[in-house]
């Protein structure tokens, strides 16, 4: 059993790591508020630019099962605010994917874990995507997404392909973006216009699926700090100095 003075000493560098922990948290939570407040800007002005084009007319959101009618950045503003009211990363990720399901045919989201994905969750697609599961190594696509760390989509000269699961000819238009915390990519977001029934072009939904991604990488990369905080704060909590401090002896 340590002395109290090796205690004090570890219940120092608790409160050290807090301090660092709530720095990170704060310039995490700065970096996310200016993306915020850079999307949006560039939303409100495809918003407007579209009004002024159409004359004020709003365009309709084709299959959706909605009769409600909007421009496409007032839907993404609106999914942004989604992504923001999410408490929990497994509430960032399935919003990330009803809201990425309104902007593309369809979508599907795999956990990096040990070097191969794993199927969470999806939606267009007739299999169950939380069923799959693969090795980086057999989809070029994703394993160039982890390699660069960037949004990568496949070519018309077939150099990367749609993933098997996929089911669609080399030349359709498939787009992988990763969600990355701490620089690190841990999940990635699949999307593609199911071999183009829904009508829709890359135009149409390829820019609005990266804009959520990254928002959503952000808002993981918080909740993920803001978590470590909240761990450290119990730690150092009245009454926590023990023996069980991460590090001591039993």
């Amino acid at each position: 059993m340590p002395d109290a003075g090796e205690a004090a000493s570890k219940h120092e560098r608790l409160r050290g790591g807090l301090g660092f922990e709530q720095d990170q948290l704060s310039v995490q939570r700065t970096q996310l508020y200016r993306e915020l407040d850079s999307t949006r800007q560039t939303l409100e002005a495809l918003r407007d630019a579209l009004a002024a084009a159409t004359g004020g007319a709003l365009h309709a959101n084709p299959g959706r099962g909605s009769t409600a009618l909007e421009l496409p950045g007032e839907r993404l503003l609106a999914a942004i605010g989604a992504l923001d009211e999410a408490r929990s990363l497994s509430g960032v990720l399935s919003t990330l994917v009803d809201r990425a399901a309104q902007e593309a045919p369809r979508v599907a989201l795999f956990l990096l874990r040990d070097g191969a994905l794993h199927g969470w969750q999806g939606a267009g697609f007739t299999q169950e995507v939380s069923s799959l599961r693969f090795t980086l190594e057999a989809e070029r696509l994703f394993e160039e997404v982890v390699r660069s760390g960037e949004a990568v989509s496949t070519t018309h000269s077939g150099t990367l392909a749609p993933p098997a699961f996929a089911a669609l000819p080399t030349a359709i238009l498939a787009l992988a973006v990763p969600l990355l915390v701490g620089a690190q990519p841990v999940a990635i977001l699949y999307a593609d216009d199911g071999g183009g029934a829904h009508g829709r072009t890359s135009s149409m939904w390829g820019e609005a699926i990266q804009i959520l991604s990254r928002h959503a990488s952000a808002s993981l990369a918080y909740l993920t700090a803001a978590r470590t905080a909240d761990v450290l704060r119990h730690w150092l909590a009245p009454g926590s100095l023990s023996p069980a401090l991460p590090g001591g002896s039993a």
